[in-house]
């Protein structure tokens, strides 16, 4: 078995490729393998780490959580590992253009969102990945963007999601209630959104304004990456919604909003947005999502989730009404949903397939 698999992502965010590569090197350790997470950027790691259901340092002790923002060319050469996983897009660069690697590795990549639009950034992929054993997507519009930039077929690998269920201490979720002054009685309503400048923030507000004269004990709270808030706050102030509408970006940890919350809304342009969705989904949430090629891989409209047309805030705010008002409905989300991601969002099957995957490509290697 080898000895050293390197998981490297650009930045280890809370939104996605950390929780995902940890739990993978969490379970693959306990099975013997020696696996390193590596980040070129901190981010938030060091602060909030993953103490729902994975402390980082509580990990195996074969598995190691390196930031390294200026040394990720010197570790590559000091552990040679026999395998590099990248698992977000930067990551796809400065791994495989790192000087100095004494030992070639074999290099893997792992898509976890939809390919960015630049086609300054698509357009050298086919030419990056050229040595790649493989590419790996749980997503199949991923997989057929992929083919479409010239990859070739045999390269790419479908591979699962997987996710765990959060689990709060109820004394926590009234300690945040409490601290944001949002009442046992208030329906909560929280948003998944970029803060980048252009963001779909506005359609949710929108939403929000459409749904504050059905209901007045009823609270939004949109959380996400990215630290333009002020502008978005100004929106909020001019549509006299302070007090209805609360934007937290960067927060530390969102597990405790997405337990406490009612509804689940996410804006397309959300980073990692089945992240959420399958978070949401795990717990029994109702979602209602704009349409985006991934979400609608994991969400059947009507089924485990409702899906919304892009820019129609009416829409969004009719749908989240219907939820809201109907119970029947809620449950019958909510049940699907469950029963979606046991079947769907199982660790097991992550754990095997990517196990079966580095010992595939480091015998041919």
């Amino acid at each position: 078995m080898p000895n050293n698999i390197v998981l490297a992502a650009d930045r280890l965010q809370w939104c996605g490729p950390l929780y995902y590569i940890t739990m993978l090197a969490e379970g693959l350790a306990a099975k013997g393998w020696n696996i390193t997470i590596l980040g070129r950027c901190a981010g938030p790691v060091q602060s909030h780490i993953w103490h729902r259901n994975i402390q980082v340092q509580a990990l195996n002790s074969s598995t190691n959580l390196l930031v390294a923002p200026l040394t990720s060319s010197r570790f590559l050469q000091e552990v040679k590992p026999a395998l590099i996983q990248s698992c977000d897009p930067a990551a796809h660069f400065w791994t495989r253009l790192s000087p100095g690697i004494r030992q070639k590795p074999v290099f893997l990549a792992l898509y976890l969102d939809m390919l960015p639009r630049n086609w300054f950034y698509r357009y050298p992929l086919r030419y990056l990945h050229r040595r790649d054993a493989r590419i790996c997507t749980p997503f199949r519009s991923v997989a057929t963007d992929l083919r479409q930039l010239g990859i070739p077929a045999v390269k790419i690998q479908l591979v699962p999601l997987a996710i765990r269920k959060w689990s709060v201490p109820a004394k926590e979720l009234v300690a945040l209630r409490n601290s944001w002054h949002i009442s046992g009685d208030e329906k909560l309503i929280v948003g998944f959104s970029s803060f980048a400048p252009n963001a779909q923030i506005k359609l949710l507000v929108w939403a929000m304004d459409i749904l504050r004269h059905a209901y007045t004990q009823l609270r939004l709270v949109i959380l996400g990456i990215g630290r333009e808030k002020d502008p978005w706050e100004q929106f909020v102030r001019d549509l006299k919604l302070q007090s209805s509408v609360l934007l937290l970006p960067d927060v530390a940890d969102f597990a405790p909003w997405l337990v406490l919350a009612d509804l689940v809304w996410l804006a397309a342009d959300a980073p990692l947005s089945w992240f959420y969705a399958a978070s949401a989904l795990r717990l029994g949430k109702t979602v209602i999502a704009i349409h985006t090629p991934v979400i609608r891989e994991i969400i059947t409209h009507n089924e485990t989730g409702i899906l919304s047309p892009e820019d129609d805030p009416v829409a969004l705010a009719r749908y989240s009404q219907w939820c809201l008002e109907s119970p029947d409905l809620s449950r019958h989300l909510a049940c699907n949903a469950m029963n979606y991601a046991s079947e769907n969002l199982d660790e097991t099957k992550l754990l095997r397939a990517f196990e079966d995957l580095y010992t595939e490509v480091l015998a041919q290697a």
